[in-house]
């Protein structure tokens, strides 16, 4: 696969709540689609990749099925077409589209899973995001009560907690190493810097999803499950409380 050189900015990480964005296209490979700028969020640290449409100047629409990091340079992102037209060609001004319902719950979530981190002291060992849950898995060995975590989770959503995020440099790295709650991953080095995610005063770590401003934009959140994958692992299903509890 040739690829273009330059790097692909990545409205997501600064303007998450962008929906539309006029872009101009730099690659074509197949159904695949470069961008060189994109509020489309990337396939990545559990949260599946932004879907939408990219629409022509005249006014015809292309689906956007999924988004992903390029496999040899993570820095280019590829917007997955359901099908190819001829007005997606390089040079071609597009309008990006994204699914903004399914996007703004992952956003919700995501968030809400830092928040569980904040009250678990123990390593992440897995994630993954939906529209409608969301779970964590700790190498926990104690069992704990899903009613006191819920309990414990919408007080923290409740008292309305701003979220900011920030760049450190990787050579400062050392100075957040007790801030990887995934074990055995470290966090990416993306266009020279290390992304980090904080919910002010209650928990901060590298983080490249996208996250709400408050935690209030959250709602309610139900504890669904807790369930011993191993010996020493646990795993934390969320979901919201006016959603059903039928949930694998």
């Amino acid at each position: 696969m040739s690829l273009v050189t330059e790097s692909t900015n990545p409205y997501f990480n600064d303007s998450p709540y962008t929906k539309a964005l006029d872009a101009r296209i730099v690659d074509v490979q197949g159904l695949l689609v470069l961008l060189d700028r994109t509020h489309f969020y990337p396939t990545g640290g559990g949260q599946p990749g932004d879907t939408g449409s990219l629409v022509a100047s005249s006014g015809e629409k292309f689906a956007v099925v999924n988004t992903f990091r390029d496999d040899k340079n993570a820095e280019l992102i590829w917007h997955q077409m359901e099908a190819f037209g001829s007005e997606l060609a390089v040079g071609t001004e597009v309008t990006g589209h994204i699914d903004w319902n399914r996007r703004y719950r992952h956003m919700q979530m995501h968030t809400c899973l830092h928040l569980l981190c904040s009250l678990i002291d123990a390593p992440v060992t897995g994630c993954g995001i939906a529209e409608d849950k969301g779970r964590l898995d700790f190498d926990l060995q104690e069992p704990m009560d899903k009613l006191k975590v819920t309990e414990q989770l919408n007080h923290l959503i409740q008292r309305g907690i701003p979220v900011r995020n920030f760049n450190v440099q990787p050579e400062n790295t050392k100075d957040f190493s007790n801030l990887v709650r995934t074990a055995s991953v470290q966090p990416p080095v993306l266009q020279g810097v290390i992304r980090m995610i904080e919910v002010e005063g209650t928990d901060v770590q590298p983080c490249g999803g996208t996250h709400v401003s408050n935690t209030k934009e959250i709602g309610s959140i139900v504890c669904a499950k807790i369930q011993k994958k191993s010996k020493t692992n646990r795993r934390f299903t969320l979901r919201w409380e006016n959603q059903s509890s039928d949930m694998a």
